[in-house]
């Protein structure tokens, strides 16, 4: 799918502060007293049987979306898709999953990858070129990594 408009420089800018951001909180928040590692409200969300891992499969699939909003490349947005699939498929694993959700970041590594990418632009984010109409498919792909990771663990049990 193709956005409808295109997005001005403030816009532009906004998307990209709530990408951000969202990494952050699924990601980085939470600082363990007396370290430096973080851990963020995916890791927390993901210890809820089931529910947890779908809905940060969810999340994932989000930023990918507004990734392919803010224009980003097909190998960009597959590379995330990657993430979010390990991160899904990690999950369905009793325990293993969530440990995986400490240590494997998948959000703040696709914030890089998109990071990455914008960084890369030419100074107008009116130039971007527009995005694949195809990658609505994908995002179903990621969504669907999320519903199996739900079902997969209640089938383990």
């Amino acid at each position: 799918m193709q956005p409808t408009t295109r997005l001005n420089r403030e816009e532009f800018e906004q998307k990209q502060a709530r990408l951000e951001r969202l990494s952050h909180v699924l990601d980085n928040a939470i600082r363990i007293p007396g370290t430096d590692f973080r851990i963020g409200v995916d890791a927390l969300i993901g210890l809820i049987p089931g529910i947890g891992d779908a809905t940060g499969a969810i999340l994932g699939g989000y930023m990918i979306w507004e990734a392919h909003q803010l224009g980003a490349p097909s190998r960009t947005k597959w590379r995330m898709a990657g993430n979010v699939g390990l991160d899904a498929l990690l999950g369905v694993i009793p325990l293993v999953g969530d440990l995986s959700d400490f240590v494997f970041k998948a959000n703040a590594k696709n914030m890089a990858l998109l990071r990455a990418h914008l960084d890369s632009l030419a100074p107008a984010p009116e130039a971007l070129p527009p995005p694949e109409r195809r990658w609505g498919l994908w995002l179903l792909g990621a969504f669907t990594l999320g519903i199996l990771a739900f079902v997969g663990y209640h089938l383990a049990k």
